[in-house]
């Protein structure tokens, strides 16, 4: 009999798992954690404190790790913040914060390089195998060592949008490899249990062309949808990518929507709708109860 698997615990594993091979990748080289010169914005500041024993290298010693671990049940995830800036021209600059997983260890025969070198940042994602008999895909357990090229073209094919968002992230982030993760059920029935069948690392760039990833045509696009909300009047809006077609929604909302915790009555919450779409096929923005066309951002 199918085991059908509702949507909320399917949601936790896809979640869940990336998370456990992160930290079982990210392991720490000699005892030592790399430090950012600024504490991780996430932690609370008790947490801060016993993070904070670090040498003069900005390097934290491993000998604290079980007296954190008796603080905090669960270790949190091996994630750096890089704060970047982007100049996209007329004026108008783009702060991004992005996500780093680890750090690469320098190679054996870079040993004599400076310790002032800078650091080879590493992004690190994890592909989920269910079970390839009913996905239609290639069972990795028999062909990950023999024909990863097929495995991964597999993967590119049924997952091209999700390798693409990875890969565009890792670029933004400055990150010199994105590794990659091969995880599957140890019991297709049970998805409790993972075990990490192999990884392959990947330069950015270069994966982003066998990909075909035009990072250009990226740019254009979202200085495209810069362009078009710089017209619109002061205000809160909700950009929604449609599911079946190549358009983007907008939506004019109220300035306190999406901020408010406390439960409102039904005439709040009918006042306080975005306001809906005409049945035209075209997005449409609206603004002070008029309805304006608005134009098509298609995908790349």
């Amino acid at each position: 009999m199918l085991r059908i698997q509702t949507g909320f615990p399917f949601f936790l594993q896809r979640s869940r798992f990336p998370r456990c091979f992160v930290i079982s990748v990210a392991i720490i080289q000699g005892g030592k954690k790399f430090s950012f010169p600024e504490p991780n914005p996430f932690v609370d500041d008790e947490d801060e404190d016993d993070s904070d024993d670090s040498n003069e290298d900005g390097l934290g010693s491993g000998e604290d790790q079980p007296k954190r671990g008796e603080k905090n049940k669960e270790e949190l995830g091996s994630i750096g913040y890089r704060y970047r800036l982007f100049d996209l021209g007329n004026q108008i600059t783009l702060i991004v914060r992005c996500e780093v997983n680890g750090v690469l260890p320098p190679a054996a025969n870079d040993a004599d390089l400076p310790s002032q070198a800078p650091a080879q940042f590493v992004c690190i994602r994890a592909l989920n195998e269910f079970d390839s008999r009913y996905c239609g895909g290639v069972d990795w357990r028999s062909k990950l060592d023999t024909q990863r090229g097929a495995v991964l073209a597999s993967e590119i094919k049924n997952n091209a949008f999700k390798l693409a968002k990875w890969t565009a992230c890792s670029i933004l982030a400055g990150a010199d490899q994105l590794k990659l993760g091969f995880v599957s059920r140890v019991n297709p029935k049970d998805s409790s249990r993972h075990v990490i069948l192999g990884t392959q690392q990947f330069k950015p760039q270069e994966f982003a062309l066998q990909l075909n990833l035009n990072l250009d045509n990226a740019w254009g696009i979202l200085r495209c949808v810069i362009d078009f909300f710089m017209k619109l009047p002061e205000g809160k809006y909700l950009m929604l990518k449609d599911p079946n077609k190549a358009m983007l929604r907008i939506f004019a909302v109220p300035s306190d929507a999406f901020e408010s915790d406390v439960t409102t009555s039904s005439d709040d919450d009918a006042r306080n709708e975005p306001q809906k779409l005409s049945d035209s096929n075209e997005p449409v923005v609206v603004d002070s109860g008029k309805e304006k066309q608005a134009t098509n951002v298609t995908d790349s």
